[in-house]
């Protein structure tokens, strides 16, 4: 009998089925790598513009001609070209460095508030006035 519970021998079936199939992509990918690799390498270098002429219409034209008693031959030949001039610009992309404006708050002087003087009415005092009294005066 297997000392090992059921539920650690199924994890360990799901574990190396999930490492199977990361060794399977990754053995799959490594193909697409080396495409690649070799397109980089093979590329063309910086493109320049190509310009191309081409000639056409040399013609020769034979004539026979003939005179009393001796029979000559002349050659004429005519020459017409024409040039086409093809060219293929080619672009190269180059970075555009584009400042970016920052705003900086300048400070400025905000007048607080200042203590000011005010009159203040003077409030009624009270005095008290002497009781008359029936008492003479000494």
């Amino acid at each position: 009998m297997s000392t090992v519970p059921w539920e650690a021998t199924q994890e360990r079936v799901r574990r190396r089925r999930l490492y199977g199939i990361l060794v399977g992509i990754i053995l799959l990918t490594v193909p697409c790598y080396c495409f690649g690799l070799a397109a980089v390498r093979s590329a063309p270098g910086e493109a320049t513009p190509t310009v191309s002429a081409t000639g056409t219409g040399l013609t020769a034209t034979p004539s026979l001609t003939s005179t009393v008693g001796t029979p000559t031959g002349t050659m004429t030949a005519t020459v017409t070209g024409t040039v086409t001039q093809t060219s293929t610009p080619t672009l190269t992309p180059t970075p555009t460095i584009t400042p970016i404006p920052t705003f900086t708050n300048v400070p400025s002087i905000t007048p607080s508030p200042s203590a000011t003087a005010t009159s203040v009415p003077p409030s009624p005092t009270f005095t008290p006035s002497p009781i008359p009294s029936d008492t003479p005066p000494p």
